[in-house]
């Protein structure tokens, strides 16, 4: 298993972009809950080949997930994920993540499915409990696992975090994502 992070991708966009890029364009009204985002303040990434973002309760600086894609459309087998920083709270640049958070709490292993050409198993460092799985659906990188008992398609996290020193503590987890089966916003929390 690799760990992945990198840069150079296109900068955050507006909400309206950001709802067409996730197919949500008529769900205005319910931006916060279908994409994840806990505090309507933040700005929400839309990078190119975005599978899942994570943002936390302490500022909003967001940690993207994206899908390195070949030019044929296919998921690159051997650097299948990047993971980097959208500095929010300055300009919006990106910054990769640094050693320990690559290794200790944002940075993923992944591995190919065998016998599912194309298809790859994703945990996070920080929670191997549980795995997503990276695949192309409809031309389009997704990022899938099971959320509330149900198949979901993954958009996004939010981190309720304690500012304590000298680690930040996580106190709850919240999961956003889309429903397999209708589409509809599906949640998962858990922590404390």
């Amino acid at each position: 298993m690799r760990e992945r992070s990198g840069v150079g991708v296109k900068p955050a966009v507006t909400r309206r972009t950001a709802l067409k890029v996730l197919g949500l364009g008529a769900l205005a009204g319910g931006f916060s809950a279908v994409c994840g985002q806990a505090n309507a303040a933040y700005p929400v990434p839309a990078d190119s080949n975005q599978v899942f973002f994570i943002q936390r309760s302490l500022n909003a600086n967001t940690i993207v997930y994206t899908a390195r894609m070949h030019p044929d459309g296919t998921i690159d087998e051997r650097d299948p994920i990047q993971v980097y920083w959208r500095r929010f709270n300055s300009d919006g640049r990106i910054k990769p993540l640094t050693l320990l958070e690559r290794t200790q709490a944002f940075g993923v292993r992944v591995r190919p499915l065998a016998g599912r050409p194309g298809e790859f198993a994703v945990n996070l460092v920080s929670y191997r409990k549980r795995h997503a799985i990276l695949k192309v659906e409809d031309r389009m990188p997704v990022l899938e696992a099971e959320l509330s008992g149900q198949p979901a398609r993954l958009i996004s996290a939010f981190l309720d975090v304690s500012d304590a020193k000298p680690l930040p503590r996580i106190n709850r987890v919240t999961v956003y994502g889309r429903a397999k089966a209708n589409g509809g916003p599906v949640t998962e929390t858990f922590g404390r």
